[in-house]
């Protein structure tokens, strides 16, 4: 078989030229990949910064009754009391500045100790509008039960973790957030010691 030397650059030239193209067309690819990866990386972390906001109310004695707004994330209440948590908002961890919830779905409350406390829907005007709630706030009333083997927990007083999810809207999508919250229940008779101390003086 011959070879014609002459043809040799032009096939070198030719092989070069494929050469290039195929790595311009790896580099392609491995763009779309790095893209790829860098919104799903983004979604992500933007969800994990996102928390639930559930400010707490000032408990109240029980029958039915009204209760302002405002609080923390935890309250302590005796086994006759009810609280109001709410309203239940998206916060951004890092930020601290609101982030929207899904307006098509309703947070979902639950409480742990269902025999020491309950959750119940809040209706904003029981009397002029009954049966209509706000989803995004919710009553966690004591039963007037104790549970004095609660291990951790001191004579008198039951931990109550009440476990609060929303979807949160991303954007381009939404993201179940979820918190925990600490309702600690006491014994309504329950009293403190009043022990006045007297005025310092020397050992004789």
């Amino acid at each position: 078989m011959t070879f014609d030397r002459r043809n040799r650059p032009d096939r070198r030239r030719h092989e070069r030229r494929q050469g290039l193209l195929d790595l311009q067309q790896l580099q392609r690819q491995l763009d779309r990949v790095w893209h790829l990866l860098r919104r799903v990386a983004a979604a992500v972390l933007v969800a994990d910064e996102i928390e639930l906001d559930i400010p707490a109310g000032i408990p109240e004695d029980l029958p039915e009754g009204p209760i302002p707004p405002g609080g923390t994330m935890s309250t302590r209440i005796t086994q006759n009391q009810r609280v109001l948590f709410g309203p239940i908002t998206g916060r951004n961890k890092r930020t601290q500045q609101p982030e929207p919830l899904d307006p098509n779905t309703t947070p979902t409350v639950t409480s742990q100790r269902t025999n020491i406390l309950i959750i119940e829907a809040y209706e904003p005007d029981p009397v002029g509008n009954p049966g209509v709630t706000d989803p995004n706030y919710f009553w966690a009333k004591a039963t007037g039960n104790l549970d004095p083997d609660t291990p951790g927990d001191p004579v008198g007083l039951t931990t109550c973790p009440v476990d609060v999810s929303a979807d949160a809207d991303l954007g381009d999508g939404v993201k179940l957030v979820s918190r925990q919250l600490q309702v600690e229940v006491v014994d309504a008779g329950a009293g403190d010691l009043d022990i006045p101390a007297g005025t310092p003086e020397d050992l004789p």
